[in-house]
């Protein structure tokens, strides 16, 4: 199983707390491959059986992609994660200041590197709490903004009897209740490799998924 270093991974991310932090490509597992550093911009690619595939018309990266995966050191490789619905909730919480600012960061660097997820059940439970729970509710100008700017960039997965039947599974196997598991059965749909999420075991793996809690 391919493994690339990379120096500049965020700290949640990092599966390892080493100065040399890792992330696992399992073969044929999408990640993203920063263009550079700074830019935010971002071009998906897989591992083959054979190695790394070149997925992105870009031809300054292509030699790179297609060499050896320790080439990775030097492009750095983020992995992909599904924010839960906690994280955006938490993000408009006055009272806990630290949950909203982590929240807020994890926000914001899901839409800039195109490295987070979500699905249609995050959107729906989401609205539901500002909409309805709120001290001062959501205006629907506000709620339609919010779905544009920051749902719209991130909603990759959508109902399905594929991802019921998954969700299914999962519950049974983990004993979960029935929205976790939806939750977790879209993670692993759209091959993410971390749940931030204040709702699992810290650490809790699901298949290919491994669930954290970014405010402890």
């Amino acid at each position: 199983m391919p493994t690339c270093h990379g120096a500049n991974l965020p700290q949640n991310l990092q599966r390892h707390n080493t100065s040399s932090p890792r992330v696992v490509i399992r073969p044929g597992k999408r990640v993203w491959l920063p263009l550079n550093a700074s830019s935010g911009v971002a071009y998906p690619f897989a591992f083959g059986k054979g190695g790394p595939l070149f997925a992105s018309r870009h031809s300054n990266y292509q030699q790179a992609v297609t060499a050896k995966p320790s080439f990775c050191r030097v492009l750095g490789v983020a992995a992909r994660f599904f924010l839960d619905t906690n994280i955006f909730v938490y993000s408009f919480d006055a009272s806990s200041p630290k949950k909203a600012a982590e929240s807020t960061r994890l926000i914001r660097r899901a839409i800039e590197t195109r490295g987070g997820i979500v699905s249609y059940q995050v959107v729906q439970e989401f609205f539901n709490v500002p909409l309805r729970r709120f001290a001062k509710p959501m205006t629907t100008l506000e709620a339609e903004q919010y779905l544009a700017t920051t749902f719209a960039p991130l909603l990759s997965v959508h109902s399905s009897q594929a991802l019921y039947a998954e969700a299914l599974r999962l519950s049974a196997r983990f004993h979960l209740a029935w929205y976790d598991a939806l939750i977790v059965a879209s993670a692993i749909e759209g091959q993410c490799d971390t749940l931030p999420s204040e709702d699992f075991q810290h650490g809790q793996q699901f298949g290919p998924v491994t669930t954290s809690n970014p405010f402890v």
